[in-house]
């Protein structure tokens, strides 16, 4: 693959797992909950390119207006549906602790982490910090991702209070406390009904 063609897929990556942190940060929470098993052939191809494109992302984005040059000679090999499926797992259990009890650690991560000065050329005076690491499995890589988004939108991570519903998800707004207009709807009628019903005694 030469190397237009890859940064032209990269890109295309980059737009179905988001073009913002919040929205990148949505993805994964939505990856975690969902369900492999009824995943199509096409379905699956589409999952192992996005989850590959997210875990060779380079977190933090800070300044990164195009795919840094590691990206494309250090990029990981095709997953395979089994470490698709390690990775969801490790995203399950962090993230429902996480909501659930507030706090969270992983099973032990050995990770390296790299950092460098790039001179800004219209303000010689100041530089950008770059930030990139080596792990040795792909459930590390994987979670590093999610460790810069939770640093940086962690409030955004909620669960839907509705007692049919309860799935986590990533508000749009500070105010957020339900997942879907739907869940609020049911909510409020189920608030509704009570009422009338405690009205009539």
């Amino acid at each position: 693959m030469t190397r237009p063609v890859f940064l032209r897929r990269w890109w295309n990556q980059q737009l179905r797992i988001g073009e913002t942190a919040p929205a990148r940060l949505r993805w994964v929470v939505e990856f975690a909950q969902r369900d492999l098993t009824a995943l199509t052939p096409g379905e699956w191809t589409d999952l192992l390119s996005a989850l590959r494109t997210f875990i060779t992302y380079p977190f933090p984005p800070i300044a990164h207006h195009h795919p840094p040059r590691f990206i494309y000679s250090k990029g990981r090999p095709r997953l395979s549906q089994d470490e698709v499926r390690e990775v969801q797992q490790a995203y399950q259990r962090f993230i429902t602790r996480l909501v659930n009890k507030h706090n969270a650690t992983t099973d032990e991560l050995r990770v390296t982490v790299g950092a460098w000065f790039i001179p800004d050329r219209h303000h010689p005076e100041r530089t950008v910090v770059g930030v990139t690491h080596s792990a040795e499995n792909l459930v590390t890589d994987a979670m590093w991702g999610l460790f810069w988004l939770l640093a940086a939108h962690g409030p955004l991570l909620r669960q839907c209070p509705e007692r049919t519903c309860r799935r986590i998800f990533v508000a749009t707004r500070k105010n957020q406390a339900y997942c879907s207009t739907q869940c609020l709807s049911r909510q409020k009628t189920r608030e509704y009904r009570k009422r009338k019903e405690k009205g009539k005694r």
